[in-house]
């Protein structure tokens, strides 16, 4: 595996983003999102954070389709903050050619609510964005159907005519000389590669650990073959009673056994009976053909901790 590149660097922003698209006006996109200081910690109450969306047409470079920035961003204890992606530019928004090419969002954040906005790279947007475009798809609505014309009158019938006589069936003819076979054709070029779909691994149940080693998340493992790739996990977790002394818990993303220093956070469960969110993302290059992503957890101490409903996605970028 070659050298692998993290989307987060100086600043770490967990995403837990949920996407919902109306579908009828006002048109928007619901994104909610939890954001947390270096050391991993929310950034808790806050009431000043700038976040600006931008819609490209690809994962690199490209034509900017849609920009707009939200000020004065508050945040509740946990760090979370929920938006609408469209509600400031609703006019751009709804300009969004959303019936040609993949639509790429790139969310970018200003921490002291100026202008030094850090990315957090760009995402696909899959499917469900595009079913915009059905609102007006074909030319617009289809209008009622007429009332139907009177029928006219029928015509009389003509005279049936006198049947001819059958006439005797001919010999069949001698069968012709094969002709020769022609020359093959030239092949034709090879057609365009499609897109690459997403990997993706759920898990529902909940999963359990009390280790203070590493170890791999139970169902969090994928084999996407080689190639670049982005890398998201979501779920949340909590402590079972045994320990309510605020256990730390570390969660990292990992490629052929390596870990990626930059996606590891840490969860700090406030009480026994808190639950967590808790997201990773990562940009990871050069993973060859057998190659392992997966997400791995551990404790501070023996004290158990569980995790519940789990997404891991792998989408190909190269």
């Amino acid at each position: 595996m070659r050298k692998l590149f993290l989307l987060i660097s100086t600043f770490t922003l967990l995403l837990i983003s949920a996407f919902s698209f109306a579908q009828a006006p006002p048109e928007g996109i619901n994104y909610q999102a939890v954001a947390r200081d270096t050391s991993g910690k929310p950034i808790s109450n806050s009431v000043n954070l700038s976040v600006r969306f931008t819609i490209w047409d690809s994962i690199t470079g490209g034509a900017t389709l849609f920009t707009e920035i939200h000020n004065f961003v508050n945040t509740n204890r946990y760090g979370l903050f929920t938006l609408v992606i469209g509600s400031v530019s609703t006019a751009s928004f709804t300009s969004i050619p959303w019936a040609t090419g993949n639509k790429y969002l790139e969310i970018e954040i200003d921490t002291v609510g100026g202008s030094n906005y850090l990315s957090m790279g760009r995402i696909q947007m899959m499917s469900v964005p595009y079913a915009l475009y059905a609102k007006t798809a074909g030319g617009g609505l289809v209008g009622t159907t007429g009332v139907t014309g009177a029928t006219g009158a029928t015509g009389a019938t003509g005279v049936t005519g006198i049947t001819g006589l059958t006439g005797n069936t001919g010999a069949t003819g001698s069968t012709g000389t094969t002709g020769l076979i022609g020359i093959t054709g030239s092949t034709g070029s090879t057609g365009a590669t499609g897109g690459y779909p997403p990997t993706q691994a759920k898990a529902v149940t909940t999963t359990t650990t009390s280790l203070i080693t590493f170890t791999v998340v139970d169902s969090m493992a994928l084999t996407p073959g080689a190639g670049d790739f982005m890398v998201f996990f979501q779920s949340s977790m909590g402590n079972i009673p045994l320990d309510p002394n605020n256990t730390p818990i570390y969660v990292a993303i990992f490629v052929n056994g390596l870990k990626i220093p930059a996606s590891e956070v840490i969860v700090n469960v406030d009480h026994q009976f808190d639950i967590s969110p808790v997201s990773c993302i990562a940009y990871v290059t050069g993973v060859l053909a057998g190659q392992m992503i997966d997400v791995r957890w551990k404790l501070s101490n023996v004290a158990p901790a569980s995790m519940y409903q789990r997404t891991l996605i792998v989408q190909r970028v190269n």
